[in-house]
């Protein structure tokens, strides 16, 4: 895997070249139909593999943001939320969340909220990557807030118990569970709207 970033007239665009092959269904509905939380993203045959590109006008890189300054408690609740909701909408439409990158470099950040990058062709644990992060905003949160140092360190331990949820991380985070973790949720519900956006997806 190849990472790079290019300017194309006024477009600027984080490139990923992979060499292996890629689940084909997958990287159609990422690209024509993902949740909104992602990067858009275009993908096109090379001589070698495949390049998925995505657009990052307007977005600065969670670490780039953190270069000289430190997180604070709400941005750190925000992510996580942002992590939460569009994990569970990939699984609604039946992709991977080991698909995302979590590395701080490919997490943006703009007017609409956090994006995150999709790669059809990877496959990482997704909590096996949460802990990495929270290593990660452990060492750039606000050492100077209590609340901030606190809720960095908590989360930090969660992410390094074995097996641990989103309720472990909701509570290490002092905020309630988001209502798509509510045991009201109508599953019939959604799965109407996978299929929905499936036959949309297919043509019909």
């Amino acid at each position: 895997m190849d990472i790079c970033y290019s300017r194309e007239l006024d477009a600027s665009y984080l490139i990923i070249s992979e060499k292996k092959p890629e689940d084909e269904v997958s990287a159609r509905m990422a690209e024509r139909t993902a949740p909104s939380g992602l990067l858009r993203m275009e993908s096109r045959e090379t001589e070698t593999g495949r390049e998925y590109r995505y657009a990052i006008d307007g977005l600065r890189s969670l670490e780039a943001e953190l270069g000289t300054s430190g997180i604070g408690a709400a941005e750190i609740r925000d992510l996580m939320h942002s992590l939460y909701r569009v994990s569970n909408e990939l699984e609604e439409y039946l992709l991977e969340p080991d698909s995302l990158f979590l590395e701080p470099g490919l997490i943006y950040r703009g007017k609409a909220g956090w994006r995150f990058c999709y790669d059809p062709s990877r496959r990482e644990s997704f909590f096996l990557q949460l802990q990495t992060l929270s290593r990660f905003l452990l060492k750039k949160c606000d050492h100077n807030d209590e609340e901030t140092s606190r809720m960095a360190y908590a989360l930090f331990q969660v992410c390094h118990e074995e097996n641990f949820s989103f309720t472990q991380i909701w509570e290490a985070l002092e905020m309630p569970a988001p209502q798509a973790a509510e045991e009201g949720e109508n599953p019939e519900s959604r799965e109407t709207g996978f299929f929905a956006r499936f036959l949309r997806f297919m043509g019909f």
